[in-house]
């Protein structure tokens, strides 16, 4: 698909922004994953011979997405914001955890996004403790090719302890990872205690796997829930009057329509009125799917 030239300058713009959140334009290009010649022609608006799909793998890297969607400000979102902020400034190290479908996967992007030196890694099933290095290395823009994990290791902490602003790891639905990568953010505590803050986030799925594998005796749980300080945050849930003001940013304003995304977007056989719990994927889904209608 054709990238307009307004995508394009909307790109260009938003990568300048990234760049900011490093020290050289060849850090950011290493956390993109391409040549750091790309990026100076594209932010030299030089774009004769760059292709829609390198344009794509950028917005895709930096977080751009050509939408008329409407954030808004939930309790989550504010209750996560401020923890990361906290996390970063503080250099602290903590365990969140809410719902499914509460935004902490959008809010910590958006964070990321926004605040130089914090990095949002989206944590994978599938990492082995080497794939794991490899996606923190390049987040904060170090290259990775050919080398071996104590080198990755190294290089990360190297990086990490001696930025100029206090730097953030947020190492989004934690819960995924297997438990010898999990342990390997002993280590990054260990080398990163006071320099770098990082959150560790998902569903409580990750309070519960930690807690078992401490009750069970497994290797290194113990450490792992010291270090977060015994103690798992959790976030409040979406309210009724958060879907309400999403409804409205986005056009939907009348008492039946919003109504009609509550009763939609409430989770099954969870309480019901005052006290029900919404997902805010569902929320977008209803909402988009209206739009259209």
């Amino acid at each position: 698909m054709a990238i307009s030239k307004i995508n394009r300058e909307d790109i260009a713009q938003e990568l300048r922004e990234y760049c900011k959140k490093f020290n050289s334009q060849n850090r950011a290009a290493a956390a993109i994953g391409i040549a750091a010649a790309t990026v100076s022609a594209i932010l030299n608006n030089d774009w004769e011979l760059v292709s829609d799909a390198m344009f794509t793998k950028i917005a895709d890297a930096i977080g751009y997405e050509a939408s008329s969607w409407q954030a808004i400000e939930t309790r989550p979102w504010k209750a996560f914001t401020q923890i990361l902020r906290d996390a970063q400034e503080n250099a602290f190290v903590m365990a969140v955890t809410s719902d499914a479908g509460s935004g902490k996967t959008f809010t910590s992007k958006n964070y990321a996004k926004s605040h130089a030196e914090a990095y949002h890694i989206s944590c994978k099933s599938y990492w082995s403790k080497k794939d794991f290095l490899i996606e923190i290395g390049r987040s904060i823009g170090n290259r990775t090719d050919g080398k071996r994990v104590t080198v990755l290791v190294e290089d990360i902490i190297n990086t990490l302890r001696w930025r100029d602003s206090q730097p953030l790891l947020i190492l989004d639905e934690a819960d995924k990872l297997s438990d010898t990568v999990l342990q390997l953010f002993i280590t990054l505590y260990n080398d990163l205690e006071g320099k770098c803050g990082i959150v560790l986030c998902a569903t409580d799925h990750l309070e519960m796997h930690i807690r078992r594998g401490v009750n069970l005796g497994h290797t290194g749980f113990n450490e792992i829930i010291s270090r977060v300080g015994r103690k798992f945050v959790v976030l409040p849930p979406v309210s009724s009057k958060d879907v309400t003001m999403i409804c409205e940013a986005n056009g939907l304003t009348s008492a039946d329509e919003i109504n009609e995304v509550l009763i939609g977007s409430a989770y099954e056989g969870k309480a019901k009125g005052k006290n029900a719990l919404y997902d805010l994927r569902r929320v977008h889904r209803i909402i988009d799917a209206k739009k259209l209608n």
